[in-house]
């Protein structure tokens, strides 16, 4: 059911409430309110509180998580939608993925290798180096058959730039700016 507002012509932020998040914020916390002087820490958790008509107003930085959006507007008000927006003159960044920070150990001909962190492996974790890339077998573990490997639903990026996944080490070997996952899927070879 639609929740009955006054409409204000050129104004649609005033019809709900804002929410706002700012992870550098010495007060931030999900415990919070989200309003500006307490703030929430994550955007996750600003996007299980809103609303239709609401607006989350997010502080500099860059946010690592997912957001699942539990509520939205409605298709044919488009001002009853929720709206993220950055403080303005800010940038903020908004990634799904970890840091990578391990030791890498060269392997030859501009390849190294690393263990991909423990917690990946840990009961009930998302791991997507394990995961098919494969469209019609998504969420699937990875089969693996003979020496090539199917692509999995990880990624790897250096210096903010995406490598390309290969199907083997020896293609890893000969082809700059590649990674491929072992298939035990515990290690990545990059290039």
């Amino acid at each position: 059911m639609l929740k009955k507002r006054k409409y204000f012509p050129n104004a649609p932020e005033s019809m709900g409430k804002k929410y706002y998040v700012a992870q550098h914020h010495p007060k931030a916390a999900d415990t919070n309110p989200g309003t500006e002087n307490l703030p929430f820490k994550t955007i996750s958790k600003a996007a299980s509180v809103v609303d239709m008509y609401d607006t989350v107003i997010i502080g500099a930085g860059t946010y690592r998580e997912q957001v699942p959006l539990v509520r939205h507007g409605h298709l044919y008000i488009p001002e009853s939608l929720i709206t993220f927006k950055a403080v303005p003159g800010t940038e903020v960044y908004l990634k799904g993925s970890d840091v990578f920070d391990t030791e890498w150990q060269a392997i030859g001909r501009g390849v190294y290798k690393a263990k991909l962190p423990k917690f990946l492996f840990e009961q009930g974790t998302y791991n997507p180096y394990e995961l098919s890339g494969v469209i019609d077998e998504p969420g699937k573990v990875r089969p693996v058959k003979g020496e090539r490997l199917q692509e999995t639903l990880g990624q790897i990026y250096v210096d903010g730039e995406a490598l390309e996944q290969s199907d083997s080490l020896q293609s890893v070997k000969n082809t700059p700016g590649s990674f491929v996952v072992s298939a035990d899927g515990k290690e990545v070879f990059v290039h």
